[in-house]
């Protein structure tokens, strides 16, 4: 059977190289990442967006002192744990 998927395209300037992502519930997902703030002054953050069609803007950040290793996303994709650490 033939699938018909529709790619869509979106784009987001962040501070910071992006290690990690994870699409939340709705129109909302986090990406996760950092340069070692305490060497490079670029943040160790975790950033929820939220895209409406082909924009996407941040909603909220949080920063970290260590480097952010992973996202983990809960079955109900309501929440997500962050992973954080030397």
């Amino acid at each position: 059977a033939a699938v018909d998927a529709t790619l869509a395209i979106m784009s987001l300037s962040v501070k910071f190289p992006v290690t990690h992502g994870a699409c939340l519930k709705g129109n909302f997902f986090l990406i996760s990442g950092g340069g070692g703030k305490a060497k490079t002054g670029i943040p160790n953050r975790v950033q929820l967006c939220e895209h409406r069609g082909s924009l996407v803007s941040e909603r909220s950040h949080l920063d970290f002192e260590y480097r952010v290793q992973g996202l983990v996303l809960h079955p109900s994709r309501d929440r997500c744990f962050c992973i954080v650490g030397t």
